[in-house]
C-alpha cells in the first residue's frame, strides 16, 4: 500500500487514478473495444447549507469517464491524462449522470446507449486515520446495483489495499473474471516490484485475450467467444429466461409462505 501510495505521490497522481489506469487497461486487455466509458462513483456532500454535515445519508455522484486508446503512451502519461479529465469532467458534476444518461434514452429512445456498465468505486481517504475494527473483520462484500456489470471497488483498511469486484455472472463467467481479476493482481505486483514499469508503455491490444473477452460498451451487445452478432440476442433471451425463472420461483415461495401451502399449482409462464 505504501509503496503505490509512494508511486501516486512521486507522479503527482492521486492513488485512485493509479488504479483506474490499471483497472483500465485490464478491461481493454478482455474487451473488444479499445476505447470504453467508466462509471465513477464519487462521495462529494456539496456545502449547500449549514447543517450539511449534520446530515446522514448517500451523497453519491456519478461521473462518466471517457478511456480513450492511447496506445503510443506509458501508463504515467495515460494517468496523467485520465486524472486531467477527470477534474476537468467534475467541474460539471452539477449535471449528473443520471440525467445524462435520461438524456441519452430520451434522444435514442431505448437505453442501450445510456448504460455505462462498469464501475469503479473508490474509498480512498474516506476513513484514513480511523479504526473500524469494533465491526469486525470483513469477510464478504457484496453490492448489486442495477445496470451494473462489474464494479470495482478499492478502499483502504488497517494500513492494506481491499479491492473487491461485484461482478454478474450472466456476464462475467467465473473462470473469466478470474483471469481478469489475476491479470490486474499481477499488473500491480509489477508496478511495485519495478516502479520503472510505470513509465513505460504497455499495449495490450497487441496482447489481447481473444479467446475470453466481453464487449463492453454502451449499446449492451454482450458475448463472449467473439460469438457472432446473430448469436447476442439468444444469449440476452437465454439469460432473461434464465431470471424471469428464478423470479417466478421467489414470488412462489413467498405466497406459499403467506398462505401457509406447500404447493402452488396455478403455473406461470411468462411474466408478460
Amino acid at each position: 500500500m505504501n509503496k503505490l501510495k509512494g508511486i501516486a505521490r512521486e507522479n503527482n497522481i492521486t492513488l485512485t487514478i493509479l488504479l483506474i489506469t490499471l483497472f483500465s487497461e485490464i478491461i481493454r486487455k478482455y474487451s473488444l473495444n479499445d476505447e470504453f466509458v467508466l462509471n465513477i462513483t464519487q462521495f462529494n456532500k456539496e456545502q449547500i447549507h449549514p447543517d450539511i454535515n449534520k446530515i446522514i445519508g448517500d451523497f453519491t455522484n456519478l461521473t462518466f469517464l471517457e478511456v480513450k486508446n492511447c496506445t503510443s503512451d506509458s501508463l504515467l502519461e495515460k494517468s496523467k491524462m485520465l486524472q486531467k479529465q477527470l477534474l476537468e469532467d467534475t467541474k460539471h458534476n452539477s449535471y449528473s449522470a443520471v440525467e445524462f444518461g435520461r438524456e441519452l434514452r430520451n434522444k435514442y429512445s431505448n437505453n442501450r446507449y445510456s448504460l455505462m456498465p462498469i464501475v469503479f468505486t473508490s474509498g480512498l481517504g474516506l476513513s484514513e486515520g480511523r479504526k473500524d475494527t469494533w465491526l469486525g473483520e470483513l469477510v464478504y462484500n457484496i453490492s448489486q446495483t442495477p445496470q451494473v456489470w462489474l464494479d470495482h471497488q478499492v478502499m483502504e483498511m488497517d494500513g492494506k489495499l481491499k479491492i473487491i469486484w461485484d461482478s454478474i455472472d450472466e456476464i462475467f463467467t467465473a473462470q473469466l473474471l478470474d483471469r481478469m481479476f489475476e491479470s490486474y493482481g499481477n499488473l500491480l505486483d509489477t508496478i511495485i516490484n519495478n516502479t520503472n514499469t510505470f513509465s513505460t508503455k504497455i499495449n495490450y491490444k497487441e496482447n489481447k485475450d481473444t479467446e475470453n473477452n466481453v464487449c463492453i460498451r454502451e449499446d449492451l451487445s454482450v458475448y463472449q467467444n467473439n460469438e457472432p452478432d446473430e448469436d447476442i440476442h439468444k444469449s440476452n433471451k437465454k439469460t432473461e429466461d434464465k431470471l424471469n425463472t428464478e423470479l417466478l420461483y421467489s414470488i412462489s415461495e413467498i405466497w406459499k409462505e403467506i398462505l401457509k401451502i406447500e404447493e402452488i399449482k396455478k403455473k406461470i409462464t411468462s411474466l408478460n
